[in-house]
């Protein structure tokens, strides 16, 4: 008997506002960069949500309650995506 492989798929977006964002951010050359900082704290605060997210949706599924990896939230932003403000 020969299995199937399963495969899930979810589109999560979130939205932030940063109220002091002059302070994590400046214009160079026209574009806004911003500061590590600031990218990680959001990519991490990102990432944590989904992975709860992910974790509760599968756990009365055959995928048994999903665990995504814990990952630096570096690993998340291009190296182009931040500076060091």
């Amino acid at each position: 008997m020969r299995q199937q492989g399963a495969t899930g798929e979810y589109l999560l977006e979130y939205s932030y506002i940063v109220e002091n964002l002059s302070e994590f951010a400046e214009d160079e050359d026209g574009q806004k960069l911003v500061s590590a900082s600031l990218g990680a704290t959001i990519a991490g605060i990102s990432y944590s949500t989904a992975r709860g997210i992910v974790l509760d949706r599968t756990q009365a599924t055959d995928f048994n309650g999903v665990l995504l990896p814990i990952i630096n939230p570096h690993r998340l932003l291009g190296e182009d995506s931040f500076s060091e403000l």
